[in-house]
């Protein structure tokens, strides 16, 4: 299979501007087998009239309601396996690619059958050059247990694939085999931590999970939740890391785990309420509480 048909899955919840430019950088990709799946979540910004104004021809498949990135990316998914896709990408909105980044993850994968997953490099939108992301390690025993490539590693992944436990949901290229094992992300973290656990459970089923550092994709960090100063980023993100470590760990690795969570967690508050950032403080405090109380799903008084 020299060009597999590739299905790429994009969300949008009140974020056309973002959305048109990832969309105007989809349009210069080099690899040309591909079908563009847009899932509006429900959005109050005209962003379905806008959307299908400047692109008619691309599909937009419309939530009645916001059903976060996990289930956005579910309607998509499930789209696209009744179209026999061969394979789907999972792409923020808040990102633009560049023109070659889809060609060496098809490479990859077609020459390695075991591989499930395989992610780009993530890099800033603002500062292209600089590497946000390479995918990373589970560590149950630091202060934050979804482990990012040190800056010493990121010189020896510079340029050759590497296996991971797991790569960023920014760009995630996923075979319909495993697709078609999992059915699709976990609805229960509504959004952020997801890209970890369909990692997890694509290494549990034996498919290994790949960064292809060749493979380039910029992103506008948080831009779809708010920024950096964002309350929803701070509530669902340490929150699902909590469940996270429900889901899959036991004994001991699962309270460790969860002492580093809230180890790290608590310092952070700390420095928040010293900043009198204290909407942010109570978010991260909330999210933790539902975490330890195994609260999932979409949660609406953040």
């Amino acid at each position: 299979m020299k060009s597999p048909h590739v299905f790429i899955i994009i969300v949008n919840w009140n974020g056309y501007k973002d959305t048109l430019d990832c969309l105007k950088s989809l349009h210069e990709i080099t690899y040309k087998n591909y079908t563009i799946i847009i899932i509006d979540n429900g959005s109050t910004d005209n962003s379905i009239n806008i959307l299908r104004s400047t692109y008619p021809d691309i599909k937009i498949l419309e939530n009645s309601k916001n059903l976060g990135y996990t289930g956005g990316v579910n309607t998509g998914i499930k789209y696209a396996m009744q179209q026999n896709a061969d394979y789907v990408l999972l792409l923020n909105n808040d990102t633009v690619v560049r023109s070659n980044f889809l060609q060496p993850l098809i490479d990859y994968v077609l020459k390695e059958n075991n591989v499930g997953i395989v992610g780009s490099r993530i890099n800033y939108f603002n500062n292209k050059d600089l590497t946000q992301s390479l995918g990373g390690s589970f560590s149950y025993y630091s202060s934050y247990p979804l482990k990012l490539l040190s800056h010493k590693q990121l010189s020896t992944y510079k340029d050759k694939p590497s296996d991971v436990d797991w790569v960023s949901g920014c760009s995630m290229l996923i075979r319909n085999s495993l697709l078609q094992k999992l059915i699709g992300l976990d609805d229960d973290y509504f959004l952020y931590v997801e890209d970890a656990d369909i990692c997890m459970r694509a290494g549990k089923l034996e498919y290994k999970v790949v960064i292809v550092p060749d493979s380039i994709v910029w992103h506008k960090t948080k831009s779809s939740t708010g920024g950096e100063d964002s309350v929803v980023y701070d509530y669902y993100n340490s929150r699902n890391l909590l469940l996270f470590a429900n889901k899959h760990l036991k004994k001991i690795d699962k309270f460790l785990y969860t002492i580093n969570i809230l180890r790290s967690r608590l310092l952070e508050i700390l420095s928040l309420i010293r900043t009198r950032k204290k909407k942010r403080a109570t978010a991260m405090i909330r999210g933790l509480l539902h975490g330890l109380l195994n609260i999932k799903g979409y949660y609406s008084k953040i």
